[in-house]
């Protein structure tokens, strides 16, 4: 019921604000009815009915992100991007907003990362405009950090080094611990990932140790994959293939999985031959 509600006020915004109007007229009847109408103690009333129908114009967007968070959730968990991409296509569908459309935009763009369609998440996400004053530095960062993931995959190199740049003097303006706790994960991450096209296995494995735990599967499954490509530059192929298994038994539907099943059989192949 809860979910019905929730898309139901999203894709149809006007019915919380009129709901809220028709209220508060209801509330007005019995004063009016009294004669009190006039009194000084309705200024208390009025301000709260302007107020509460102000708030009621947020509704739609605050059950928007109701309805993205338990996608969000799931592709964390369960590494299966499908339904926040599902999830992000059917509200573009009909959200005309353009703040709540740059929130969905980024999060669309996660999934198709997260599923290994780089170049259309790369082209998706330069068709937004992230300096708008109203996006949070949060947004911004995660904007600019999955530009540049993406640019990289793609082969982009200089063009990922320009976002990357603007991720990190985005990240300098993030005070809040959690935050600032994803922007060292994220950027590590990256920075593992430079090392690793550039055959610097040490500085790989440099940044890998920076990283605090994992703090969901989603996370465990892209740590063990990069662990398991600096073991296995290494040498270290018992180690590789322990990560590299990890990453295909619990990784799902993430790109991932087909890269650790590569990276496998050419262990397959290394110890074969040895």
């Amino acid at each position: 019921m809860k979910e019905k509600w929730y898309r139901l006020t999203n894709r149809h915004r006007w019915i919380p604000v009129v709901g809220t109007i028709l209220l508060m007229v209801l509330l007005w009847i019995p004063t009016f009815l009294l004669d009190v109408h006039e009194d000084d103690s309705m200024v208390f009333y009025y301000f709260f009915a302007a107020l509460t129908v102000l708030c009621s114009f947020a509704v739609g967007s605050v059950n928007g992100v109701k309805l993205l968070n338990p996608t969000i959730h799931h592709m964390h968990n369960y590494c299966d991007p499908y339904p926040l991409l599902q999830e992000c296509d059917d509200q573009l569908s009909y959200v005309k907003n353009k703040r709540d459309r740059q929130l969905i935009s980024v999060n669309r763009a996660a999934a198709l990362i997260a599923l290994g369609y780089n170049e259309d998440a790369l082209a998706s996400l330069e068709t937004l405009n992230i300096d708008e004053p109203y996006c949070l530095p949060l947004w911004r960062y995660i904007y600019y950090n999955n530009v540049a993931g993406a640019a990289l995959a793609c082969g982009q190199r200089e063009k990922a080094m320009v976002y990357r740049q603007k991720a990190d003097q985005t990240a300098a303006t993030i005070t809040k611990p959690k935050e600032q706790a994803l922007v060292r994960l994220t950027t590590n991450d990256w920075l593992t990932e430079l090392c690793l096209l550039e055959g610097d296995y040490h500085g790989a494995a440099t940044y890998l140790s920076y990283q605090a735990p994992p703090e969901n599967t989603y996370q465990q499954v892209n740590r063990a994959y990069l662990i398991g490509c600096v073991e296995k530059g290494f040498g270290n192929l018992g180690n590789a293939r322990f990560q590299l298994e990890f990453v295909v038994q619990y990784g799902n539907r993430l790109a991932v999985v087909a890269k650790a099943a590569d990276l496998l059989a050419e262990i397959d192949a290394q110890e074969g031959n040895g």
